[in-house]
Order: C-alpha cells, then structure tokens, then sequence
C-alpha cells in the first residue's frame, strides 16, 4: 500500500519558498519603515542644521535627505516584486503538491492493474474449474423502510472489492489534485473587529500562502485612521450622556455624571485590502453607538 504523502513528494524548497518571501517582504517593509522614520526626524532637524552651519551643511543636508528617499523607493520596489515572487512561488507549490498527488495516484493505479490481472486469472481458472462463468456482485444495500424518518442517523457499510477501493482512493487523489491546480491566491479579503491589539496580533500572524498588508502597513493605516476618531470620541468627555456597556448605548445623564464617557466607547475597526495593500476606501474605524 502507498504510504507517502503529497508534502513528501515536493521539494523543500517549493514548499519553503512562499514563507522565505514573506520574511523578506516584511523585511524590506520593516526597513522601509526605518527609512521613514529616519527621513521625518532629518527634515525637522535639517533647517536648523543649516542655519547653525550655513551654506556648507546644504550639500550633505541635502544628500541626506535624497538618500533616505531612494531607500523608501527602493524598498518599495523590493516589497513590490517580493509579494509578486511569492504568488508564483504559492501556486508552484500547490503544483507541486498536485504532482505528487497524481504520483500517488499512479502508482496506486498500477497496483490496481496489478491485482486485477490476478482477479482476471483466478476467476478465468474459476470458469474452466465450475464450467460456468463468475462474475464479482456486491452485496445488496440494506433495504430501508419508506416513510421513515427522524431518530439515529444510520452508516451502512457495503463490502467493497479491494481493487476497486485502491481505484477510489487513486480516484480521490486525482481529484485533490485538481482542485489544487484551479485554486486561486487570496488577493483579496477584509477582517473586522473590535478589538485594537487583536487586529495587530492577526496583522503580525498572516498566513504566507495569502497575499495580506504587512504589519508596517497595518500600523501606519491604524495610526491614521484611528487618530480623527479618538479626536472625536474625546469630544463626550463631560458631556451629559452615560455610556452603558451592558447595552451599547449611549443615555443622557444627570449633570453630576458628566465627564466618564470619552475613553468608555469601543471602536470597531474594518481592515480591507486587494492585492496585498490597504483598500482605505473599504477600511475605517468607526464608533458603533453613533455610527450604527
């Protein structure tokens, strides 16, 4: 019997290549994100350099700056052509492993092959032994009475040659194998949640097989789209209304009540994406009590 599985018929590489460019997707993006950070810090400090320094400073100034650009490009360009390698690199490996599923079913074919000319020998001997020709039935299906329904579900077993089983599961893996070969990249999907940690643990976990935003992406976007709304949910600080977290409502409130809103009301945060980037049409963190 055939004990291999698909995984052992691909090669590490196919199988390792998918997660060796997600790490060098969020590498490049992890430098990206340096870069940023490093170009925002020298323009603040870049007019007082020159002022204090004079004309002499400029030219580095100035270096300085265009080099951290082109790194922010260049990285850009790298996450770019890493996420495309990866899509190719997923469906190789599914190609791979529908090769060796349709190995598996080859070799389980042959085997079949194999006993029926067995079968075919005995039962020809069979003939000439009886005089009479033989033919391999299955056994009749239990039969079930009309009309009946409800109680316990009931599993009937049928012998089944085992020539014909090894041709089922040959059958099966013909099968999977298919569907592996039409199966297509997630490019596209969306999360939400209400909880701000768990949509950056999920950012921080992607699976290497889907195209999703990396994790630098998610936090720059959550930064953004998050800061106008903490703005306004701040505003019902010491207003008159009581945020009832049993109900999810917001209740007008006697005056010496005022000032414990603000902080109180969840958010609920709706992360979408095509093609790896942020779809900030589709994205936004809103207030659920006012925006319901």
């Amino acid at each position: 019997m055939i004990t291999s599985t698909a995984t052992e018929q691909c090669t590490d590489e196919t199988i390792s290549e998918p997660a060796r460019l997600f790490a060098e997707e969020r590498r490049w993006s992890d430098g990206r994100s340096r870069a940023v950070a490093a170009l925002v810090e020298a323009r603040g400090t870049t007019g007082a350099t020159l002022l204090d320094a004079g004309e002499g400073a400029l030219r580095e100034q100035a270096m300085e700056l265009a080099q951290l650009r082109a790194e922010i490009e260049a990285s850009d360009a790298a996450i770019v052509e890493a996420r495309r390698r990866r899509v190719q690199a997923i469906l190789a490996s599914w190609r791979g492993e529908a090769e060796g599923l349709r190995r598996e079913a080859e070799k389980l074919l042959a085997e079949a092959g194999d006993r029926q000319k067995k079968t075919d020998r005995m039962l020809d001997a069979l003939e000439k032994w009886e005089d009479c020709p033989y033919e391999p039935r299955h056994p009749d299906r239990p039969a079930i009475s009309e009309g009946v329904t409800g109680g316990a579900s009931m599993i009937i077993h049928v012998p089944t040659p085992r020539t014909e089983r090894i041709r089922n599961q040959a059958a099966d893996l013909e099968q999977r194998a298919a569907q592996l070969e039409a199966r297509k990249v997630t490019m596209q999907a969306s999360i939400e949640t209400q909880d701000r940690d768990e949509l950056l643990l999920l950012a921080s976990s992607w699976d290497p097989m889907k195209i999703a935003p990396i994790l630098a992406a998610v936090e720059i976007w959550l930064e953004e789209a998050e800061a106008p709304v903490l703005e306004r949910r701040s505003r019902f600080v010491g207003s008159s209304v009581l945020y009832c977290a049993a109900c999810g409502l917001l209740i007008p409130c006697a005056g010496e009540l005022d000032g414990i809103v603000g902080h109180g009301v969840s958010l609920h945060y709706t992360l979408a994406w095509t093609d790896g980037e942020i779809d900030t049409s589709r994205s936004r963190v809103t207030i659920p009590v006012l925006d319901a």
